[in-house]
Protein backbone atom coordinates (compact mmCIF):
# COMPACT_ATOMS: atom_id res chain seq x y z
CA UNK A 1 0.00 0.00 0.00
CA UNK A 2 2.80 2.46 0.56
CA UNK A 3 4.44 1.90 -2.72
CA UNK A 4 1.22 2.23 -4.09
CA UNK A 5 1.00 5.92 -2.37
CA UNK A 6 4.61 6.67 -3.33
CA UNK A 7 4.01 5.68 -7.29
CA UNK A 8 0.41 7.46 -7.40
CA UNK A 9 -1.35 4.12 -8.10
CA UNK A 10 -3.95 4.58 -4.80
CA UNK A 11 -7.48 5.18 -5.74
CA UNK A 12 -9.20 4.99 -2.44
CA UNK A 13 -8.38 6.66 1.04
CA UNK A 14 -6.86 4.09 3.92
CA UNK A 15 -7.39 5.03 7.32
CA UNK A 16 -5.39 2.50 9.46
CA UNK A 17 -5.91 1.50 13.26
CA UNK A 18 -3.58 -0.41 16.09
CA UNK A 19 -5.50 -3.36 16.82
CA UNK A 20 -7.10 -3.67 20.13
CA UNK A 21 -10.47 -5.85 19.80
CA UNK A 22 -10.74 -7.94 22.30
CA UNK A 23 -8.04 -6.59 24.39
CA UNK A 24 -8.90 -6.52 28.30
CA UNK A 25 -5.39 -5.75 30.06
CA UNK A 26 -4.16 -2.40 29.86
CA UNK A 27 -0.63 -3.49 30.26
CA UNK A 28 -1.08 -5.35 27.18
CA UNK A 29 -2.75 -2.75 25.17
CA UNK A 30 0.17 -0.52 26.55
CA UNK A 31 2.63 -2.83 24.94
CA UNK A 32 0.52 -2.74 21.47
CA UNK A 33 1.14 1.04 21.60
CA UNK A 34 4.36 0.91 22.32
CA UNK A 35 5.64 -1.93 20.21
CA UNK A 36 4.24 -0.27 17.33
CA UNK A 37 6.22 2.20 14.93
CA UNK A 38 2.59 3.98 14.00
CA UNK A 39 1.68 7.12 15.68
CA UNK A 40 -2.25 8.73 15.61
CA UNK A 41 -2.58 10.79 12.63
CA UNK A 42 0.91 9.95 11.07
CA UNK A 43 0.53 9.60 7.21
CA UNK A 44 -1.11 12.16 4.65
CA UNK A 45 -4.71 12.37 2.66
CA UNK A 46 -4.55 8.83 1.04
CA UNK A 47 -2.90 6.78 3.90
CA UNK A 48 -3.28 7.63 7.59
CA UNK A 49 -3.01 6.17 11.02
CA UNK A 50 -6.63 6.83 12.43
CA UNK A 51 -6.73 5.87 16.11
CA UNK A 52 -7.04 2.08 17.73
CA UNK A 53 -9.63 -0.06 16.91
CA UNK A 54 -11.55 -1.87 20.62
CA UNK A 55 -14.30 -4.70 20.20
CA UNK A 56 -16.73 -5.45 23.15
CA UNK A 57 -18.81 -8.43 21.25
CA UNK A 58 -18.28 -11.39 19.66
CA UNK A 59 -19.26 -10.27 16.66
CA UNK A 60 -22.29 -11.33 14.11
CA UNK A 61 -21.92 -14.57 15.64
CA UNK A 62 -22.00 -13.58 18.91
CA UNK A 63 -23.28 -10.18 18.83
CA UNK A 64 -24.39 -8.92 22.14
CA UNK A 65 -27.83 -9.04 22.53
CA UNK A 66 -30.67 -7.95 25.13
CA UNK A 67 -32.89 -11.35 24.81
CA UNK A 68 -31.48 -14.68 24.38
CA UNK A 69 -30.77 -16.12 20.18
CA UNK A 70 -33.30 -18.06 19.27
CA UNK A 71 -33.56 -21.49 17.39
CA UNK A 72 -30.52 -23.86 18.43
CA UNK A 73 -27.33 -21.13 18.89
CA UNK A 74 -29.76 -19.62 21.69
CA UNK A 75 -28.82 -22.98 23.30
CA UNK A 76 -32.38 -22.85 25.11
CA UNK A 77 -32.23 -19.11 25.82
CA UNK A 78 -29.25 -19.09 27.75
CA UNK A 79 -26.98 -17.26 25.07
CA UNK A 80 -27.04 -13.29 24.51
CA UNK A 81 -23.57 -13.79 22.75
CA UNK A 82 -20.30 -12.75 23.93
CA UNK A 83 -19.52 -9.24 26.13
CA UNK A 84 -15.17 -9.66 25.28
CA UNK A 85 -14.39 -6.71 27.02
CA UNK A 86 -16.39 -5.75 30.21
CA UNK A 87 -16.61 -1.67 31.21
CA UNK A 88 -14.23 -1.33 33.46
CA UNK A 89 -11.04 -2.24 31.75
CA UNK A 90 -12.48 -1.04 28.51
CA UNK A 91 -12.81 2.23 30.52
CA UNK A 92 -9.38 2.14 31.94
CA UNK A 93 -7.71 1.49 28.32
CA UNK A 94 -9.95 4.55 26.68
CA UNK A 95 -8.67 6.11 29.36
CA UNK A 96 -4.76 5.53 28.88
CA UNK A 97 -5.22 5.62 24.69
CA UNK A 98 -6.73 8.97 25.43
CA UNK A 99 -3.89 10.46 27.90
CA UNK A 100 -1.87 8.99 24.94
CA UNK A 101 -3.48 11.34 22.53
CA UNK A 102 -4.97 7.96 20.26
CA UNK A 103 -8.56 8.33 19.22
CA UNK A 104 -10.23 5.34 20.00
CA UNK A 105 -12.84 3.82 17.63
CA UNK A 106 -14.73 0.61 18.92
CA UNK A 107 -16.77 -2.32 16.75
CA UNK A 108 -20.29 -3.55 18.90
CA UNK A 109 -22.79 -5.68 17.18
CA UNK A 110 -26.24 -6.47 18.68
CA UNK A 111 -28.42 -4.82 20.08
CA UNK A 112 -26.82 -4.38 23.39
CA UNK A 113 -23.60 -3.64 22.31
CA UNK A 114 -23.78 -0.64 20.54
CA UNK A 115 -25.42 1.70 23.74
CA UNK A 116 -23.29 0.33 26.01
CA UNK A 117 -20.28 1.03 23.85
CA UNK A 118 -21.43 4.44 23.56
CA UNK A 119 -21.64 4.97 27.19
CA UNK A 120 -18.22 3.11 27.91
CA UNK A 121 -16.51 5.48 24.85
CA UNK A 122 -18.00 8.80 26.40
CA UNK A 123 -16.58 7.36 29.95
CA UNK A 124 -13.09 6.85 29.01
CA UNK A 125 -13.58 10.23 27.38
CA UNK A 126 -14.91 12.32 30.12
CA UNK A 127 -11.83 10.77 32.20
CA UNK A 128 -9.42 11.58 29.62
CA UNK A 129 -10.76 14.04 26.80
CA UNK A 130 -8.30 14.35 24.01
CA UNK A 131 -10.18 12.81 20.52
CA UNK A 132 -13.61 12.31 19.81
CA UNK A 133 -14.42 8.61 19.98
CA UNK A 134 -16.29 6.84 17.81
CA UNK A 135 -18.38 3.39 17.01
CA UNK A 136 -16.91 1.84 13.69
CA UNK A 137 -18.03 -1.56 12.53
CA UNK A 138 -21.39 -2.36 14.24
CA UNK A 139 -24.80 -3.47 13.73
CA UNK A 140 -27.90 -3.38 15.65
CA UNK A 141 -30.67 -5.97 14.89
CA UNK A 142 -33.69 -6.25 16.61
CA UNK A 143 -36.93 -8.20 15.72
CA UNK A 144 -40.63 -6.00 16.85
CA UNK A 145 -42.51 -8.12 18.69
Amino acid sequence: MLEARKTGALTLRFNMYLPGSGVRDIERMRDIVAQSPLKQDEGDEWVRVGGVKLGIDGGFEGGLMTKPFLGEIGRNGTYFGINRVPAAPFNAIVKMLNAGGWRVTTHAVGDAAPRPGARRLRGGQRRAPARRPALGGGASVRVAP
